[in-house]
C-alpha cells in the first residue's frame, strides 16, 4: 500500500504561479505577475481555490486509478497495486503530483488567460497518461 500526496501541491500552485507572472509580459511590455499570481487575502492559508482545484484533481485521479485505490481524501490517495515494485509507486506519485499541479494552474489561469490554461491542460493530461500507463504496468512475479 502506498499513499499519494498532494498536501504540498498549494504552494507549488502558488510558486509556479509567481515564476510565470514574473517572466511574462504583456503586449504593451506590462509586466504580468499581479494579473496572474493571487495575494494572501485571495488564497488563504486554508480553504482557498487551490485547495479545490488540488481536490478535483485527486478525485480524477482517484478515478483513473479506481481499481487500485482503497481511500482518498482531498489531499492524499491510498493505493495498492499488488505487482508495483518501489520504482513503479514512485512514479506514479510523483507523476499524480505533477497531475495536480498542471491541472491546477490550468484551471487558475483558464478564468483570466485561457490561451496559457491551453498549454497546462495538455501537460496535465500528458501527466494523466503516464499516471495510467505506470499504474498497469506489473512487474514480474518473484519466484
Amino acid at each position: 500500500m502506498a499513499t499519494i500526496s498532494l498536501s504540498g501541491v498549494s504552494a507549488d500552485i502558488k510558486r509556479h504561479l509567481s515564476i510565470i507572472g514574473k517572466r511574462l509580459y504583456t503586449k504593451d511590455g506590462k509586466n504580468m505577475f499581479s494579473d496572474i499570481t493571487v495575494s494572501s487575502a485571495e488564497q488563504p492559508q486554508s480553504g482557498g481555490i487551490f485547495d479545490h482545484y488540488v481536490a478535483a484533481a485527486a478525485q480524477n485521479i482517484a478515478g483513473a486509478l479506481a481499481q487500485f485505490v482503497t481511500s482518498y481524501s482531498d489531499t492524499s490517495i491510498e493505493v495498492s497495486g499488488t505487482r508495483w515494485n518501489a520504482h513503479v509507486t514512485s512514479a506514479v506519485q510523483n507523476a499524480a503530483k505533477s497531475y495536480a499541479l498542471f491541472f491546477s494552474v490550468g484551471e487558475y489561469l483558464a478564468m483570466t488567460h485561457p490561451e496559457l490554461a491551453e498549454k497546462y491542460y495538455r501537460d496535465a493530461q500528458g501527466m494523466m497518461n503516464t499516471i495510467i500507463t505506470t499504474a498497469y504496468h506489473k512487474e514480474p512475479p518473484t519466484t
